[in-house]
């Protein structure tokens, strides 16, 4: 039996991790500026979230680490731009439609 140690994905959905804030804290929507991205990840309830994609279903992270003092480094770019408390940004992962 093959086993898949990374994220697994279909022609219908992605897999993602990224931190970000709630695009109804920020009240405005993101042009894609310096690589922040806007995800829908439910359409349902209209959930979005803007923010730094860390991994995205095939993309790998360099040697499959990601240093918690660069996912802080981060952040505080993250704040800066889209001026927003670091309290305020979150760890977002799942599934979305691709």
């Amino acid at each position: 039996m093959k086993i898949r140690n990374g994220f697994v994905s279909n022609s219908s959905s992605s897999s993602f991790i990224m931190i970000g804030v709630d695009t109804e804290i920020l009240g405005r929507k993101i042009d894609s500026e310096s690589g922040i991205r806007t995800l829908y990840l439910n359409e349902s309830t209209d959930l979005s979230v803007s923010g730094f994609i860390l991994i995205d279903t095939d993309e790998e992270i360099e040697d499959g680490i990601l240093s918690v003092h660069k996912i802080n480094q981060m952040s505080d770019e993250l704040s800066r731009k889209l001026e927003v408390k670091v309290e305020d940004i979150k760890l977002y992962y799942g599934t979305r439609p691709a």
